[in-house]
């Protein structure tokens, strides 16, 4: 598999895994998760798929992006649209 097929296809594999966990998750920790699917993926490949993945969450249509701090990633909603999921959370709230 070339390596931009590869950084694509782990970068559908990223995606699925922080929105399935929801929490920050250690680049380490993610290494380890893509290799139990994949089998053999280095911090390299991993990087590179976050690239691949950080570049298409900046396109202005999508609503998600990329935090990553003390080498731990986080996906979330795009600052922008803050406003909206806060006024959809209160209404949600008042509702019950």
């Amino acid at each position: 598999m070339e390596s931009n097929d590869k950084a694509h296809k782990l970068a559908g594999a990223l995606e699925a895994l922080l929105f399935a966990h929801g929490e920050p998750l250690e680049v380490k920790q993610i290494v380890k998760m893509l290799q139990n699917v994949f089998g053999e993926v280095t911090e390299g490949d991993t990087e590179a798929a976050i690239h691949v993945f950080r570049d298409e969450l900046a396109r202005e249509s999508r609503g998600l992006t990329l935090v990553s701090a003390n080498d731990q990633l986080q996906l979330v909603t795009k600052p922008a649209l803050r406003a909206m999921i806060d006024a959809i959370v209160k209404e949600e709230l008042q509702e019950t």
